[in-house]
């Protein structure tokens, strides 16, 4: 075996980022070995065109070159990646890093055209005896460089689509979705970097720090690349007694982790939530509709307390559910709210605002720990007498749903407060 050489790029730096679109093949890396013919965008082969244009974020912690042969897929080498995260910063938001598609210095490095590209494919290996979770996701905005550093801590990507390594080696595969892409800022044709990202540790010590290898980013391309549409759902469902609703999502499709976006209502950013669908069981409870929920975890941050996290529902989705209600909704909209039911997984009672944008609209809604709460609007009419134009009623000019959470002061591992939302629909009450 090959003596191990590592060169550092520059790590524990401070960085700066922020949330775009695609559907993953399904949560779990595979372990096939033969793929057919793709590209590979970066092996990690030469230190300054492969690694050293690397961006990090959030107090990442360490990436180096990797050349022990035991962690390389092919070629000589590959990425060492050793997680921290903001804790250093009182903040637990997510390290994680973004993979630039071109260079301005390496013109044959160029692979921002994901017009005909099927899946986002890499290996990673994971040192550690127990699984370790990696998000992908992709850049939405321009990284602001000042010293050849990001100059903010976040970059606006997409939604991220989270994935389980096991110990050993994992295949990745991403499925690429022009349309979710398109939802969250992204030009398929000009795709800006691929961010991977990692659980914060709850150290600054690098022994506490997992070890993880990525080698051979991969590009797979399609000879025909499929036309795909975002697939809102709309279902019309009924109870057991007898009370009609229309599912604006359920949390059961993996596409719906594409409805929801981020931003934060402060410079500096309070911390980043976690945005993901999980298992309602993982959490101690059932879910209110199949399996799944979504959790919204919002993180602690003792510098920015009394800042806001924004999470919000695209409008699309919700215009897609009033569509399938048809037009007695636009007749008789005082027959109408919209619902979910929310879960505080927390220790604490949880509060947060709803809001729709476009009209005059903020409701508190506070949950006791371990406890489901239905949340219920104003009525549809109540809605459009509250529109911002009074002309242009909110049920013809539909806006995003805001769920705002408060930044606050805390410490030690469980401070978060992760709250599930499920069942989100709009129901007939009247």
């Amino acid at each position: 075996m090959r003596k191990e050489i590592r060169r550092s790029i520059s790590l524990l730096c401070t960085a700066a980022a922020f949330t775009v679109l695609a559907v993953s093949c399904g949560g779990q890396p595979t372990e096939t070995s033969e793929k057919p013919s793709i590209t590979i965008m970066n092996g990690f082969e030469h230190f300054d065109r492969d690694v050293q244009q690397i961006r990090v974020f959030n107090r990442f912690g360490r990436l180096e070159v990797n050349m022990d042969e035991k962690y390389v897929r092919s070629g000589n080498s590959s990425l060492h990646v050793q997680p921290f995260g903001g804790r250093i910063a009182a903040s637990t938001s997510n390290p994680y890093f973004v993979i630039p598609t071109t260079s301005v210095r390496f013109q044959e490095y160029a692979y921002n055209n994901f017009k005909d590209v099927e899946t986002l494919c890499f290996w990673a290996y994971n040192a550690e005896a127990e699984p370790l979770n990696v998000g992908v996701s992709f850049q939405a905005g321009d990284i602001g460089v000042v010293g050849g550093r990001p100059s903010a801590d976040n970059v606006q990507r997409t939604a991220v689509e989270y994935y389980s390594l096991k110990s050993g080696w994992n295949y990745v595969e991403y499925e690429i979705r022009s349309a979710y892409l398109a939802m969250h800022g992204v030009t398929v044709e000009n795709v800006k970097g691929i961010a991977l990202e990692f659980d914060y540790v709850w150290s600054n010590d690098f022994a506490d720090a997992p070890d993880v290898y990525i080698d051979d980013v991969s590009l797979r391309y399609a000879e025909k690349k499929k036309m795909d549409a975002v697939a809102f759902d709309g279902e019309k469902k009924t109870s057991d007694t007898g009370v009609e609703s229309w599912s604006v999502c359920d949390f059961e499709k993996p596409s719906q982790n594409w409805y929801f976006w981020t931003r934060m209502a402060v410079t500096p950013p309070a911390a980043q939530p976690v945005v993901k669908q999980v298992f309602a069981g993982d959490y101690g409870t059932l879910a209110q509709e199949g399996g799944q929920a979504l959790l919204i975890g919002a993180k602690h941050g003792g510098k920015q307390k009394g800042a806001y996290i924004g999470v919000f529902l695209y409008a699309d989705a919700l215009k897609a559910a009033m569509a399938a209600v048809g037009e007695d909704l636009k007749n008789n909209p005082q027959n109408y709210a919209f619902k979910f039911d929310a879960y505080n997984a927390s220790e604490v009672t949880t509060g947060f605002s709803v809001a729709f944008v476009g009209t005059a609209t903020g409701a508190n809604f506070t949950i006791e720990p371990h406890t489901w709460k239905t949340y219920t609007s104003l009525n549809f009419a109540e809605l459009n007498a509250r529109s911002d134009d009074v002309n242009n009623p909110y049920t013809q000019n539909v806006g995003d749903v805001r769920f705002a959470f408060s930044d606050y002061s805390a410490s030690g591992n469980y401070a978060d407060r992760p709250v599930l939302i499920d069942n989100v629909r709009i129901e007939k009450i009247a």
